[in-house]
């Protein structure tokens, strides 16, 4: 029996291709998880946290059940995260609204010792994460962030700067995130997810808050400082700018770390919308706040015609802001903010190489700082561009303090400026009391007399003229003493001037250290003459002031010891009388004189005192009369 065989493939042959196969597509397949995986192990976090930046697996308009990850029918395209989603997705809405799921693979080497954090700063907008085992069998639901669904009206924005507990496991997990995004223009993991310590994380982020603390304390201190300075000296309105400046700074800081949204958290999409609209506001308005004060800094360099447009520009861009939809916030609104902030930072830069230039007070240091803001805010630009647009920054608040920076230069320089106006001030005002005291000196010397330092005859009229006004506005009575020395001709005749000189000197020292009433006082009428005026007195009282001054004239010591001579004085007084007055202020001198000169009649060293007549018209009807 002859048995043909038919030549068919061994089955050693089949088998070695189905393994050759087999070996290619395990080999692929460890390559692929390789590019993919991230290790984490207690001997790596000791020296430093594990940044999930690279390829993740992304799967659009589908929130994917965690254990899809298994699943070898999933189609997935690759992302590198950090990004944003819309630079991958091809949708007509320039938007790209939706939600997504995300996924990457852990390596856990060995037990974790020590707790760990998973740390976010943005993932936009509400998101999900779950860890899912490498066979899909065991899930852990981690956190989620705002509230994810793929219906708008239920999607629930998350705030930013978030962390959970990663828990303890070994071997190889798959890190499934959902995301759902409906407000705003950018979506999708915008920042790097960090895996850390929890003790590590804990001290940076206390020392995060401290450095933020610092820097808002920092900046309501100086707009505090400013606005006191300009609430003093109004006429200078540059401390009032820069006291603006620096609560725009503040607030930008205070929003953009995400404390407004820590203060509200049962409004979560609202205070989101308006917590981006309220940072762009803070780019848009100082700049021209900062226009406006190189106008007072350097006003003599500065094209002042440019202010007006960008006044006007900061204006219409705020409006804009608050009137366009949340979602075209960052496609339209932000990059015409940065172009705007670039044509104001040429325009001062222009400003300050022109006041360099002309070597202005300031203006060199003021150029060297600017350039800081300049690394800060270019940084700024350059990172909007990015997908996760500004949280570079303030992660490490690089424009932050070099804003802070720039804030304290100028508020030196302010200061400086401030100072030296007040030294200027202090130093006219002394200047202007030396003129003032110079010019009261004057005055007096015009109204003094040089011989007996009593007033003299202008000095006596015009004081006797407004006590007089007084009295009669005052209703009240008035009474004047003309003092004459006796032989003072004789004196003079025998003993010369010079003793009569002195001896003019003696008889207005003694009048004056008679107990006159605050309001009295004593002037040389002219020659050998010298008048007391007391107002309020009537002629009793001022009679007996008269005497008084009399008989202490008569009992005193001249000076000249070895010289007999006996001083002596004759007084006529005169004065109104209570309810009646004289039409004039002239009669009642010459009433007065003509009392003097009865005194002299009647022998010399003596007081005469004459009375108004009866028939003297009242007060009343003399200011009727005039």
């Amino acid at each position: 029996m002859v048995i043909t065989v038919t030549n068919f493939p061994s089955m050693s042959f089949i088998l070695s291709k189905h393994v050759l196969l087999f070996w290619i597509l395990s080999l692929l397949s460890s390559r692929l998880w390789a590019a993919m995986e991230f290790q984490v192990s207690q001997q790596l976090l000791d020296h430093h946290p594990v940044v999930l930046n690279g390829t993740w697996l992304f799967h659009w308009n589908a929130l994917l059940p965690p254990d899809s990850v298994a699943d070898p029918a999933i189609q997935w395209q690759t992302v590198t995260v950090p990004g944003i989603w819309n630079d991958v997705v091809s949708d007509k809405d320039p938007m790209n609204h939706g939600v997504a799921t995300y996924a990457t693979q852990l390596n856990f080497e060995g037990a974790l010792t020590e707790p760990v954090v998973v740390r976010l700063i943005r993932i936009s907008e509400a998101f999900h994460f779950y860890l899912v085992s490498e066979d899909g069998q065991n899930i852990i639901d981690l956190f989620e962030g705002g509230e994810v669904s793929a219906d708008p009206r239920h999607n629930v924005i998350a705030p930013d700067y978030l962390s959970f507990a990663l828990p303890p496991v070994q071997g190889r997990y798959w890190l499934v995130l959902q995301v759902s995004k409906f407000n705003f223009y950018k979506g999708g993991l915008r920042t790097a997810v960090t895996i850390d310590l929890r003790q590590r994380y804990n001290r940076n982020r206390i020392l995060v808050v401290l450095l933020h603390g610092i820097a808002i304390g920092a900046l309501l201190y100086m707009a505090l400082n400013h606005l006191q300075i300009y609430l003093n000296r109004r006429q200078n309105t540059s401390s009032l700018l820069i006291a603006v400046a620096c609560l725009f700074v503040a607030f930008r800081c205070f929003v953009g770390f995400g404390y407004l949204e820590q203060m509200f958290p049962w409004v979560r999409n609202a205070i989101a919308i308006w917590r981006f609209r309220l940072e762009l506001t803070t780019i848009a308005i100082p700049a021209s706040i900062w226009l406006h004060f190189y106008l007072y800094l350097f006003r003599q360099v500065y094209p002042q015609r440019l202010l007006r447009y960008s006044w006007m520009g900061s204006i219409v861009l705020t409006l804009s802001i608050f009137l366009t939809p949340a979602d075209w916030l960052a496609y339209l609104i932000l990059p015409a903010e940065e172009v705007w902030l670039v044509l104001n930072m040429l325009v001062i830069l222009y400003v300050l190489v022109r006041a360099t230039t002309q070597r202005l007070t300031g203006a060199r240091l003021s150029l060297a700082i600017f350039f800081l803001l300049v690394v800060g805010a270019v940084n700024d630009l350059l990172l909007s561009l990015a997908p996760g647009y500004g949280f570079y920054v303030m992660e490490y608040i690089l424009l932050v303090y070099a804003v802070l920076l720039f804030l304290l230069v100028h508020s030196q320089l302010l200061a400086r400026q401030f100072a030296n106006s007040v030294s200027n001030e202090i130093r006219l005002l002394d200047d202007n009391r030396k003129l003032v005291r110079q010019r009261e000196q004057a005055e007096l010397a015009a109204i003094i007399d040089h011989l007996t330092g009593v007033l003299n005859r202008k000095g006596l009229e015009q004081r006797l003229e407004r006590a007089w006004n007084r009295c009669i506005d005052d209703h009240e009575v008035i009474s004047v003493l003309l003092i004459d020395a006796d032989h003072f001709k004789k004196l003079n005749d025998q003993y010369g001037h010079l003793i009569g000189d002195q001896a003019l000197m003696h008889l207005a020292k003694v009048i004056s250290m008679t107990k006159l009433r605050i309001h009295d006082f004593i002037g040389r009428w002219g020659g050998e003459e010298f008048m007391v005026v007391v107002p309020g007195a009537d002629i009793h009282i001022a009679a007996g002031i008269a005497e008084t001054i009399r008989a202490s004239i008569e009992h005193s010591e001249f000076g000249e010891s070895d010289l007999d001579i006996r001083l002596t004085v004759s007084i006529g007084v005169a004065g109104t009388r209570p309810g009646m007055h004289k039409t004039s202020l002239k009669q009642l001198i010459q009433l007065a004189d003509e009392a003097l000169y009865a005194a002299k009649s009647g022998g010399r060293n003596r007081v005469e005192a004459y009375l108004p007549t009866t028939t003297e018209p009242p007060l009343e009807s003399f200011e009727q009369s005039s």
